[in-house]
């Protein structure tokens, strides 16, 4: 996370195969966070438009993206809540 003023802070570190900015996507949002990618990765990218193409011209495959981006919040959801237990501690 950037704040002006203050030195960039390291939230999480994100694995293979994951997705980033689905909050702000999905909620209408700014996003929160800025990512920064420290290895060689392939990256790509679905604005608004392809996902409604996707979801009109495939809809399995916007059913199987909106599974997996349950199950991966659901993860971090997992997470977040254990880091906030093991601080309270």
């Amino acid at each position: 996370m950037e704040n002006p003023g203050h030195a960039p802070v390291r939230v999480r570190v994100l694995g293979p195969q994951t997705i980033a900015g689905e909050l702000g996507f999905f909620l209408n949002m700014p996003r929160t966070v800025t990512l920064r990618i420290e290895r060689e990765a392939m990256v790509g990218s679905l604005d608004r438009v392809m996902f409604q193409r996707l979801s009109e011209g495939r809809p399995a495959l916007v059913v199987a993206l909106l599974n997996y981006l349950v199950r991966m919040q659901a993860e971090r959801l997992s997470f977040t809540t254990r880091q906030i237990t093991a601080l309270r501690r």
